[in-house]
């Protein structure tokens, strides 16, 4: 049996994600597809514009065969840790064989070269990379420096390290080569518009520019981006624009507001990710908040993203903290398959996961404490607090009432 999996956010589902569905079931004759998703929340440091249920239902919907839940520890997390999350759930099912990424490269060779060196990490490129930073360079570019003192101008690194999609590819290499994984990676050259563009031009727009067109108030007809995704999507997206169901970083702000102010007096430093110096900048910036995305503004410096800014503060509305990573890290970032659904002809697919895999299973979440172990449990409550989160601000902007984690079943498609 020939298994792909996909590590995906679907933020939302698009024409360029059905390509790659499709290409890996054509292309490498691919007999099931897993999908390894982030949950509510995205490692860009956002909510995910619809909830980890009906993005399920989008990628069963165009051809994914069953549906694992990124933890949020992962998902919310820069692109080791996210791809480590995510190659080693895919390792732990047992089932395996290849794993497809979107990339702007697809020359393998360079993606292993670079990412034996990387997983090596020579003495002399930590010291070039500690240097880089002190410079106050962004980590991105820091790296990008420290490699071209250490190996000289190398325009297929360049090329590896220009791009997120690229860069989270070099970090599913290194970790399938750190686990010493039998999975074969498959770089997946990518169509259409970069991760980045913001034009709905063509029928492969990116994730961001249709979500930056939701956000807008001419989006209420739906029809620019009627050509960007399959039918089903289409149709998924526009009940829930009637429902008022789009959550964007904004919509957050009252509750990222009200936990800072509980917590400027004491500080954030226990938060994942935050430095004594971003701490104090957030305290001294409190007063002037006015609402998320403008705060990420105000805190963005030359050597913090905006992406590390976001994700941050996600991290502390969330209590992520470094004892929680540190805990998630022990487990691989993987310490369980949280199973959101899968197709009923993926029922072989499913029996050889319950049977080759080396963690839990997670159909039930009412069951789950009475086989996983405390620290595991520990990991779950945080998924669970993450999706509370979500729902409570989807409430708040819509003024409905939406299912715990615990009234969700798996989605049978």
């Amino acid at each position: 049996m020939k298994v792909t999996g996909i590590i995906a956010e679907y933020n939302p589902f698009h024409n360029g994600h059905l390509y790659q569905l499709k290409a890996a079931k054509e292309k490498w004759d691919t007999d099931f597809i897993i999908v390894v998703l982030s949950g509510d929340f995205m490692q860009r440091g956002i909510p995910g514009i619809l909830n980890k249920w009906e993005r399920t239902k989008m990628a069963l919907a165009c051809g994914a065969d069953l549906v694992l839940e990124l933890p949020v520890l992962s998902a919310c997390a820069s692109a080791e840790p996210f791809a480590a999350g995510g190659v080693t759930l895919l390792e732990k099912t047992g089932v395996v064989t290849d794993l497809c990424f979107g990339a702007e490269s697809d020359d393998l060779p360079a993606f292993y070269k670079l990412a034996e060196f990387l997983n090596q990490e020579p003495a002399a490129y930590q010291d070039a990379l500690r240097t880089q930073l002190r410079l106050g360079k962004s980590f991105p570019a820091a790296r990008s420096a420290a490699l071209s003192l250490c190996c000289g101008e190398n325009s297929a690194n360049d090329a590896l390290l220009s791009s997120p999609n690229n860069i989270l590819g070099l970090s599913y290499v290194q970790c399938l080569l750190s686990l010493g994984s039998d999975i074969t990676p498959r770089p997946l050259k990518r169509r259409g518009s970069g991760y980045h563009d913001t034009a709905l031009s063509g029928p492969l727009a990116s994730a961001t520019a249709i979500r930056d067109f939701l956000c807008k108030p001419e989006s209420s007809t739906l029809s620019d981006i009627q050509n960007q995704v399959s039918p089903a999507v289409f149709s998924m997206l526009a009940a829930a624009q009637k429902d008022g169901g789009f959550l964007f970083p904004d919509d957050l702000s009252a509750m990222l507001h009200y936990k800072l102010l509980c917590e400027c007096e004491s500080g954030f430093t226990s938060y994942l990710d935050v430095t004594p110096d971003l701490s104090n900048k957030i305290r001294k910036n409190l007063s002037d908040f006015t609402c998320w995305s403008d705060f990420v503004l105000q805190l963005k410096s030359k050597e913090l993203t905006h992406t590390r800014i976001s994700r941050t503060l996600l991290h502390i509305l969330l209590n992520l903290t470094e004892e929680d990573f540190a805990l998630a890290r022990a487990f691989s970032f993987a310490p369980y398959l949280r199973l959101l659904g899968f197709q009923r002809s993926a029922a072989p697919l499913l029996s050889a996961i319950k049977k080759n895999a080396d963690i839990p299973l997670i159909a039930k979440l009412a069951d789950a404490k009475s086989y996983l172990a405390d620290d595991a449990c520990a990991l779950l409550s945080k998924d669970i607090f993450a999706a509370d989160v979500y729902r409570l601000a989807l409430t708040a902007k819509t003024g409905k009432r939406f299912p715990n984690e615990f009234s969700h079943s798996p989605i049978i498609f």
